[in-house]
């Protein structure tokens, strides 16, 4: 496909050999170009994370874009650089963040354009390094973000990630504690929050994340109420969806990536929360659902039978029927719930139901 040029046309790419979303590239150079244009910044942007990470998908185009668009991101003439390096994430992981873990995020790029993408935004970390020192505080913390859901584990991004935390901007703290839990490490003098002092926001959020995540035994009661109000309601997360540091993923997707594997002490205070969430119904319950049912059978398919079934796993199905009650009327395909189903489990709260009740009773 030749060699990826270092201008913002992108000179040396058959562009019309490779493709996006709809077809051969020919117009991504002029859409990468006009990112640089105040007049059509916006425009080309909404054209790029439409055609090159379509819903998540990546193309053939779209490891080539990569190193054009660090280009752009450290162009302080740009408009929208923080939008430009979530779009570098988008590249990286699509719409695959179920998991608080980097090596998982990468395991899941399984098709050969999503890993040639991961790995064309991973020979540009040292580049990406730059912007954690920019005056603009949306593209610092957006390459932070960008560098941690993608492995970087080096110095500079461990520093940054203390300096954000100790700051006084609860965005910049949510940014740290969840960059430091998706590289799985706390920086070097950073302790795990054993409560959580911040007021509200996202460094309350991020922290609460990340005293599930490394506080083991200290890790406190609140931590999981914090992380469950945003199951409260449909506008309970808004003020944390805005915020930089939870791309690419909504809030309580994060939430109940953190849930599902809290410490012991609190695995039984976390399931009842769970079940209170589910039953507000499906629109609510869906990520708290993936969350209940993977701290509570973990990785594993039940048996396609209830005859061998522990008595652990029968206890935490059964204690969903009722919550489940409010999803009959669920808009999912054929009236199923897509979380039983994935799991192997019957797919309908009645059969669900059916399937859980002993022979004979």
């Amino acid at each position: 496909m030749g060699q990826v040029g270092r201008g913002a046309s992108g000179g040396g790419i058959g562009w019309n050999q490779v493709s996006h979303a709809y077809g051969p590239a020919d117009q991504v150079p002029g859409w990468i170009a006009g990112l640089h244009d105040r007049g059509t910044a916006a425009q080309c942007l909404g054209e790029l994370y439409g055609s090159i990470a379509h819903q998540g998908s990546r193309y053939s185009a779209t490891p080539l874009c990569v190193p054009l668009l660090v280009d752009v991101a450290l162009d302080r003439s740009v408009v929208d650089r923080a939008g430009v390096v979530f779009l570098i994430g988008f590249c990286a992981m699509g719409y695959s963040g179920d998991w608080l873990d980097w090596r998982s995020q990468r395991r899941r790029q399984t098709a050969p354009y999503e890993r040639a993408s991961w790995d064309a935004v991973v020979a540009e970390h040292r580049r990406l390094r730059e912007l954690l020192a920019d005056l603009d505080r949306s593209v610092a913390a957006a390459a932070l973000t960008v560098l941690a859901w993608t492995g970087d584990r080096s110095d500079r991004v461990l520093a940054a990630i203390t300096a954000a935390a100790e700051s006084g901007d609860g965005r910049d703290q949510g940014t740290a504690w969840l960059s430091s839990v998706v590289l799985g490490q706390l920086p070097p003098g950073l302790p795990p929050p054993v409560s959580l002092a911040a007021p509200t926001g996202p460094g309350r959020f991020g922290a609460a994340v990340a005293a599930l995540v490394f506080g083991d035994a200290s890790a406190p009661l609140e931590a999981v109420d914090e992380l469950c109000s945003v199951f409260g309601s449909i506008d309970a997360g808004k003020d944390l969806t805005a915020c930089e540091f939870l791309m690419p993923e909504v809030p309580e997707r994060i939430a109940a990536s953190a849930l599902a594997d809290v410490p012991a002490h609190l695995r039984t205070h976390t399931s009842t929360r769970l079940l209170t969430a589910i039953s507000k119904g499906f629109v609510l319950g869906s990520a708290p659902l993936r969350a209940y049912l993977r701290l509570n059978l973990g990785e594993h398919r039940p048996p396609r039978t209830t005859a061998f079934l522990p008595a652990q796993v029968r206890q935490a199905l059964t204690s969903l029927l009722e919550p489940l009650g409010n999803w009959r009327d669920a808009r999912t395909i054929g009236g199923r719930i897509y979380e039983l189903e994935e799991r192997g489990l019957p797919a309908t709260l009645d059969q669900l139901t059916q399937w859980l009740t002993p022979a004979g009773s």
